[in-house]
């Protein structure tokens, strides 16, 4: 009957191992900052083409923002959330969210 449990708890430690390690091979891509760096030029709206906003959390403790320009689709471009045209631009497309709403 002991060498039951023995298998039986080896088994379960085993089933516990490869589901902790499947979750953190899944989300080990998003442990780290999106934005190594970021740049604090200003881009005129009609030029970008989207924009992602990653609020602070577990991943990164400081919102990021990255842009995407209409003529550089492939690069995207990770700016400065404390420069005033960036704050500009988060208030009227919250703005812009509360009234489609």
């Amino acid at each position: 009957m002991g060498s039951r449990w023995v298998v039986l708890l080896l088994a379960l430690l085993v089933a516990c191992h490869i589901s902790v390690a499947t979750i953190f091979v899944e989300t080990e891509s998003r442990l780290r900052c999106r934005c190594e760096r970021t740049i604090s030029v200003y881009f005129r709206p009609e030029k970008l083409d989207s924009i992602m906003i990653y609020p602070p959390g577990i991943s990164c403790r400081h919102p990021e923002i990255i842009v995407t320009l209409k003529k550089w689709k492939q690069n995207p471009i990770c700016v400065n959330p404390k420069m005033r045209w960036v704050e500009r631009l988060m208030k009227t497309m919250q703005i812009r969210n509360e009234t489609s709403s």
